[in-house]
């Protein structure tokens, strides 16, 4: 099941990779009903919506991405931490973008996103833009 499950998601990241969002949103959104407490999922359907130029559908997707996170203490310290980094940076981003300025240093955060650990999966599907 697993396997099926990461087949799923990483067929999404590649359609959405080629610009078709409306279809990766519709594979992840099948995953989330399904697996609704799934923090990657979620996550990257923010992603898509950020990608797809849907900055508030975005940043309340991260919020609710966020909230999932808070509600699973299962989930490891090292991938807590990357999944709380990469949301920070995607939002802080985005607030960048809607105040029409600059993040003249967000190469440097993405690579310190990058240098975390974290489940090979997760890094797999949650890259920093680098």
């Amino acid at each position: 099941m697993r396997v099926i499950k990461n087949f799923r998601i990483f067929r999404a990241q590649r359609i959405a990779r080629n610009g078709d969002f409306d279809r990766a949103r519709k594979i992840v959104l099948s995953l989330i009903s399904q697996y609704p407490s799934s923090v990657g999922y979620n996550i990257f359907l923010a992603d898509i919506e950020l990608f797809s130029g849907n900055l508030a559908e975005a940043l309340e997707q991260y919020e609710i991405s966020k909230e999932i996170l808070e509600d699973r203490p299962e989930i490891s310290n090292h991938n807590r931490r990357y999944y709380t980094a990469y949301v920070s940076f995607r939002t802080t981003a985005i607030k960048f973008k809607n105040a029409d300025q600059e993040w003249s240093n967000w190469m440097e955060a993405a690579k310190l996103i990058e240098g975390l650990s974290a489940d090979r999966n997760i890094k797999r599907l949650l890259l920093p833009p680098i």
